[in-house]
């Protein structure tokens, strides 16, 4: 069974709606069942309320844990608001298979037949999709991504490894690369990912 006294003053990344939009929060305590979070920025902006349910994910280094959990509450600290979360379901650990580096940040992608989906993380060899569509661990699905507007768009073919159930009807899919559409498109794949490891690298 995994403590969660072992993520203190990590960041967890909560996913809420409408539009699964992203909050990171720093892990402040636990206490019992009970995960105290510092939210980044005014509770109000997000319109979250007690007894919303929300997704959180924690990434280390090789592993994501993810679980769903119910918002219990919030207290008024001297510097900081906490958000309280009481989690609901079991914390599942997803060994990360892509070595390299992974970035989070999200951007619309189509699936197949034009089919709207969204990207989660994504490294050099793979990526996470959130998307309605049903798909299964092994198919192989047609990716296309958005990755500059208006024009640059870059296509490949991937393998899902992994499934896990989301927010609103969606599903997580980890998937990853086995084919891109040329090698010009690889090439431009590859240089966005280096221009986004470079933005996020720590000042």
């Amino acid at each position: 069974m995994i403590n969660l006294e072992n993520f203190v003053n990590e960041y967890l990344i909560m996913e809420y709606s409408p539009d699964q939009q992203v909050l990171y929060c720093l892990i402040r305590k636990i206490e019992g069942d009970k995960i105290y979070l510092v939210i980044s920025r005014d509770l109000e902006r997000t319109g979250l309320l007690t007894d919303d349910i929300v997704k959180c994910r924690i990434d280390r280094e090789q592993s994501e844990y993810n679980f769903k959990a119910m918002i219990s509450g919030s207290e008024l600290q001297a510097d900081s608001l906490n958000l309280i979360l009481t989690p609901i379901t079991e914390i599942e650990q997803y060994v990360n298979i892509r070595g390299d580096k992974r970035i989070n940040i999200r951007f619309i992608a189509f699936t197949d037949e034009n089919n709207l989906a969204s990207v989660v993380n994504l490294s050099k060899t793979g990526m996470l999709l959130s998307t309605k569509i049903p798909y299964s661990k092994g198919e192989a699905v047609k990716v296309k991504l958005l990755i500059s507007y208006p024009s640059t768009v870059c296509n490949f073919i991937g393998e899902i490894v992994r499934v896990s159930e989301s927010t609103e009807g969606r599903r997580d899919y980890g998937i990853r690369i086995t084919q891109f559409r040329s090698s010009e498109e690889a090439k431009k794949y590859n240089r966005f990912i280096n221009e986004l490891v470079k933005a996020f690298e720590p000042i």
